[in-house]
């Protein structure tokens, strides 16, 4: 039976239950009786009794390294069962959902397990809990890269499989991409319509406003004043259109005269009788029609003739 000769110092031993000391100091005496008498000398005994406790923890240290090792391989490898299963491994969860042997549903659950889309947002919450593996910042990286991007309203994977979409509203009709189908569909935006007659402010035509009527509803009435102002306007952009052009008239003597056309719009009622000066413009004068509006006004005529004798009351 061995026995302790209490070679080793407490320092060598620190950290160490009792237990393992007591182990320790036994290993330690049987290297040094060994090592003295395979080498005749107790020198060479002290020293591989000494190693002793190195050798120990080396050796502790090596089965914590490979024991830490086989967990981070697998917590890897379970991580990738979930979100990336080989055909095995879904055929295996597939025959433990149906608790039975082979059959076509499981077949088809084995598929469905393999051609599931990726939760990569549950993904990257899972790759948390791999903190402190080596794999774990290139599973988090590669996660990042694969996530779904959205291409116009279709939210694509990695792999170019549409895996979501976005409504879009044109018009009052809303249409989004049917996963199930795989097509587009089309529906009325509900209460659309209403919508649009309640928020669309009312037309008005020029020179008119909204106003409260005398049975207290809101309608369209013409602007105070607007009549008189627009006339104002208008007769002073004519008047100023007209400054610096002639006009061709035949005087009340029957002679051809050019006066300013600004005094012929400004002319009273009684322009163009005898006797009559308007604004430096001839007495009696009137203003003669160009062989341009003489021509417009004889095809205006014709026009008008044929329309009247073609009528049925003609």
């Amino acid at each position: 039976m061995p026995f302790n000769l209490g070679l080793l110092s407490d320092a060598a031993l620190t950290g160490l239950s009792d237990e393992e000391k007591n182990s320790l100091q036994k290993q330690a005496t049987q290297q040094f009786l060994l090592g003295s008498l395979l080498s005749n000398d107790p020198s060479m005994g002290l020293r591989s009794a000494y190693s002793v406790p190195e050798q120990y923890l080396s050796g502790q240290k090596a089965i914590s390294d490979l024991q830490n090792t086989q967990r981070q391989r697998q917590e890897v490898a379970d991580f990738l069962k979930k979100y990336s299963p080989t055909e095995m491994q879904a055929g295996q969860r597939a025959l433990g959902a149906e608790g039975k042997g082979p059959t076509l549903t499981a077949a088809q659950n084995q598929q469905n397990i393999l051609n599931a889309p990726i939760d990569y947002q549950q993904a990257l919450m899972d790759s948390l809990r791999l903190a402190g593996n080596p794999a774990q910042p290139q599973i988090r990286e590669t996660l990042a890269a694969m996530q779904p991007k959205f291409q116009g309203d279709l939210r694509v994977d990695a792999s170019g499989r549409i895996v979501g979409a976005l409504p879009t509203q044109k018009e009052g009709i809303q249409t989004q991409f049917n996963l199930a189908t795989g097509q587009y569909s089309s529906n009325p935006v509900q209460n659309y319509m209403l919508s649009q007659i309640l928020t669309q402010k009312p037309e008005v035509s020029a020179n008119t406003m909204l106003g409260v009527g005398p049975q207290g509803n809101i309608q369209q009435m013409a602007i105070p004043g607007a009549a008189t102002a627009l006339q104002t306007i208008e007769g002073g952009k004519a008047l100023g259109m007209a400054q610096g052009q002639v006009e061709q008239v035949i005087g009340a003597d029957g002679k051809t005269y050019y006066v300013p056309r600004s005094s012929l719009l400004t002319q009273p009622s009684n322009a163009g009788a005898a006797g009559t000066n308007v604004s430096g413009g001839v007495s009696g004068a009137v203003a003669k029609i160009s062989p341009a509006q003489e021509a417009v006004n004889k095809t205006t005529a014709e026009l008008y003739s044929k329309f009247a004798n073609s009528s049925p009351n003609s």
